[in-house]
């Protein structure tokens, strides 16, 4: 699961730069960067006031962080196409 990957492509289109994030969801920016880029992870705790702060559904932002061998019985084009659908729908909210 790539949490990290997900919430910084959430993050990026809801154009907030990584400092809002942080600072909105109560964490530091330095940790939540590591977050990003997988070299740290958290809790479910952060993890739900980070898709509070998205406007994002917990349960979409599990579906985004997850890795293709784990939807391996989805089409990869639906797959992909959700994926885009998910990311305009953050984009337009």
């Amino acid at each position: 699961m790539k949490l990290g990957s997900a919430i910084k492509k959430c993050r990026q289109a809801r154009n907030l730069t990584l400092e809002a994030l942080a600072n909105q969801a109560e964490l530091s920016r330095s940790y939540l960067s590591l977050v990003e880029t997988g070299k740290r992870e958290l809790s479910l705790k952060a993890v739900e006031r980070v898709a509070a702060v998205l406007h994002v559904p917990l349960h979409l932002l599990i579906y985004l962080a997850a890795e293709k061998r784990e939807l391996e019985e989805m089409d990869a084009s639906l797959k992909t196409a959700f994926d885009r659908l998910i990311l305009d729908l953050i984009k337009d909210a």
